[in-house]
């Protein structure tokens, strides 16, 4: 559901079997809703479809609309802001083409519309404005273009959800450039030396260009400024390679995370100001909530400002896991839990319904 080379972009798709059934059975400005659904970072939702138009007949329309979780309920989270795009594709059931399938002699095409090319962002609200999204999406012309409208297919609609509203083009541009001089030596001018004997080679102009952390103690007036080798200390090789490779890339690195790694980076990244990439590791972190790391999550969460999406999504998750197992014996260490919010959390989650 979560692009592994973009951890602020997250997709979904809802299939909607023998959609021309849809098409007879609701009137126009009739709706029916997929099911709510979660994107790892703590935003839950639903999409919402017109068969037969809001505004116009002979359309389909289709939304998203932001559902309120009990974290934003509790602490009078009134709003929530995103970018999004929606596509749509149509399963010919009819046709036994080979071409361009699935594998079962249907025809699989993406719809070209317009629309596809085209962003959306709006500041969703829980008591009004909440759903937002394409009126006259799909055209009956595309779906019927013999004008046959006995024909059996199925329409997928997909959702492209960015869950930075302020961030939806981050990354580009700069990683393509730089990225290439990530532990090359070529015309590297620099030697950082850790505590632990490792000692890699770098390059001061990109130091500085990525970071203000390094732009001070290369161009400040630091001692390091006038030397060949600077020392870093109190951080790991893991760490500090990761932090690295975000200067350079401008990207979270490819690698397995585990949750203590995640915290020294983020406390690292925290004292050297790289703001974006706190993002980053505190996004990636949401996805690694589990039943058994979700107090230490909120230990570490506590005093942070950059946390709260985490904090969020770890409250988030004790709710979701209290639905799927309140009624069994695992439920003890959520009950006797020192935590007063994780208790709170999970009787506000017994209430909620699909």
């Amino acid at each position: 559901m979560t692009s592994p080379n973009n951890p602020y972009v997250s997709t979904y798709s809802w299939r909607i079997p023998n959609f021309q059934k849809a098409i007879k059975e609701y009137s126009h400005r009739r709706y029916f809703y997929s099911k709510k659904f979660w994107v790892p970072y703590t935003s839950l939702w639903r999409l919402k479809v017109y068969p037969n138009g809001n505004q116009q007949t002979n359309f389909v329309d289709i939304f998203l609309e932001a559902v309120q979780t009990p974290y934003e309920y509790h602490n009078k989270i009134l709003t929530r802001g995103r970018n999004f795009r929606l596509q749509v594709e149509i399963i010919d059931h009819v046709s036994q083409d080979t071409n361009n399938s699935n594998g079962t002699g249907n025809i699989v095409h993406l719809v070209d519309l317009p629309s596809n090319s085209r962003y959306m962002g709006y500041q969703f609200g829980f008591d009004n404005y909440k759903d937002y999204g394409y009126n006259r999406f799909l055209s009956f012309t595309k779906l019927f273009p013999d004008d046959n409208k006995l024909k059996e297919f199925d329409l997928v609609f997909h959702l492209l959800l960015f869950n930075d509203y302020k961030h939806m083009d981050i990354g580009k541009g700069y990683e393509c450039k730089m990225e290439k001089f990530f532990e090359n030596e070529t015309l590297a001018d620099i030697e950082i030396l850790l505590d632990c004997g490792t000692r890699i080679k770098a390059h001061k102009v990109i130091l500085i260009a990525g970071s203000t952390y390094f732009e001070k103690m290369l161009q400040g007036g630091w001692r390091e400024s006038t030397s060949e080798c600077v020392r870093i200390h109190n951080i790991g090789y893991k760490a500090f390679r990761v932090i690295l490779f975000y200067i350079y890339g401008n990207k979270l690195m490819d690698v397995n995370y585990d949750l203590e790694l995640m915290k020294e980076i983020y406390m690292q990244t925290d004292m050297m100001g790289l703001i974006e990439l706190l993002k980053l590791v505190v996004n990636h972190m949401c996805g690694m909530v589990n039943e058994l790391n979700f107090e230490d999550i909120l230990k570490f969460c506590r005093n942070k400002d950059h946390c709260i999406p985490l904090k969020e999504s770890a409250l988030n998750f004790v709710g979701a896991y209290v639905k799927a197992v309140k009624l069994g014996k695992n439920m003890e260490h959520i009950e006797k839990s020192e935590n007063h919010e994780v208790v709170a959390y999970s009787k506000l989650w017994e209430n909620e319904t699909e």
